[in-house]
């Protein structure tokens, strides 16, 4: 009976030993695989990074050119070939504008810009919404050449700046190459590092969607689209009546003190006249420094200061009041009508918005745009900076100011 008990307590921990020994075997990791086995990433070499650069930047510029078309342009590409340089052109690029410009006789010669830019279905898209769209932005004219439609007005199909030096090629294959630029967001200015890819596709080198990188997400905003247009409507009121009022100094006189007609002769405001059709303007018509805090009212500091150094001559405090210079005529500060029903958030920080509208010049012109217009919460008002007068106080209509 002893026996029986011994045989079967050393059967147990013979059982015990063996589960042990097949649970560590089961634990033990698989025997490493050899290093020949996991291929070595790809050394490329300053050759490769130059001949990189040849496409990308070949390619950039064909992307470049259906940029310029989409925004609809076209018909004010003259000023590349004139001494001035007054019109604000969209952005910054590589392309000779008016030799682009003289290229399209047709909607085929538009079509050929974009499917030699972008891959097949991208280039459809844009194509779609340009030519087809339910305003489309060019349609033929008689002679059969594409005219822009004034009454359409498009973003550009991408809104950086891209420089062309390659920082590092990521991935090169026979159907793609993916490397990494320097981008500058037109809107804000912000410098970024960012992906480029191009496919080969029938021996060409096109871009996709990585041309248009989105710096800020919309959905991801700090306030509604309700709360922005109220907040936007009360920045455009302090702008209008900065600068539609108070930047022209056009208000109803009264008096004609002793001045040098040859120079400057100045009339002191009537504020009684004035508060029946500005009424708004009167706190701001009582002295030079009222009307310089109407600008730091509704424009960002250093905006503020530059309007009112180049307006201050225009008032003169007198005895009897604020006097206006009569010598002069001013204009006002924009001569763009604003739509504030029609408008993209760009940007929806809570001290920063930016936003692309819908604009005219002046009330008798039929052309629309698409302007950014920014805005920033300074101290608890928001006040909009030199985007209001249309140009963001550069020589371009989309570029954040550089300095």
């Amino acid at each position: 009976m002893r026996k029986g008990r011994i045989l079967a307590l050393l059967l147990a921990l013979a059982m015990v030993l063996s589960g042990c020994q097949g649970s560590q075997n089961e634990e033990q990791p698989p025997e490493n695989p050899e290093v020949g086995d996991t291929p070595a990433p790809p050394v490329f070499t300053q050759e490769d990074l130059a001949e990189a650069e040849e496409i990308v930047a070949d390619a950039l510029k064909r992307g470049e050119a259906a940029n310029l078309i989409h925004t609809g342009e076209l018909d004010s590409w003259f000023w590349r070939q004139q001494e001035w340089t007054d019109f604000a052109m969209p952005f910054r690029t590589k392309v000779n504008a008016p030799e682009l410009e003289a290229s399209l006789h047709t909607e085929a010669d538009i079509e050929a810009v974009y499917r030699g830019a972008f891959v097949p279905e991208l280039a459809e898209s844009y194509l779609d919404q340009l030519l087809h769209g339910r305003v489309p932005v060019y349609v033929a004219g008689e002679d059969g050449e594409p005219t822009r439609n004034l009454e359409a007005a498009t973003t550009p199909l991408s809104l950086i700046v891209w420089d062309r030096t390659v920082q590092e090629i990521l991935e090169w294959t026979e159907e793609k190459l993916v490397v990494e630029l320097e981008g500058r967001y037109m809107l804000t200015g912000h410098q970024a590092v960012l992906p480029l890819t191009l496919w080969q596709v029938d021996g060409a080198w096109l871009l996709d969607e990585s041309f248009s990188p989105q710096e800020y997400d919309p959905a991801e905003g700090f306030y509604t689209r309700e709360e922005i247009r109220e907040i936007l409507k009360d920045a455009m009121d302090r702008g209008h009546l900065a600068g539609r009022w108070i930047g022209t100094a056009s208000f109803p006189t009264i008096a004609r003190p002793q001045s040098d007609y040859s120079t400057n002769h100045y009339e002191v405001i009537d504020l009684e006249q004035t508060a029946e059709k500005v009424p708004e303007a009167v706190p701001y018509l009582q002295s030079r420094d009222t009307v310089r805090r109407c600008y730091y009212d509704a424009f960002v500091p250093w905006v503020a200061e530059d309007l009112w150094l180049e307006t201050s001559p225009m008032y003169e405090d007198t005895d009897q009041g604020l006097a206006q210079n009569m010598s002069v005529a001013a204009m006002s500060l924009s001569m763009y009508v604003w739509n504030l029903e029609k408008f993209t958030v760009y940007r929806n920080d809570r001290d920063a918005i930016v936003l692309i509208c819908q604009n005219r010049y002046s009330n008798i012109m039929e052309e629309v745009s698409l302007c950014p217009l920014r805005l920033w919460r300074m101290e608890g008002k928001w006040l909009l900076d030199a985007s209001y007068q249309w140009g963001g106080g550069t020589n371009t209509r989309w570029e954040y100011p550089v300095e």
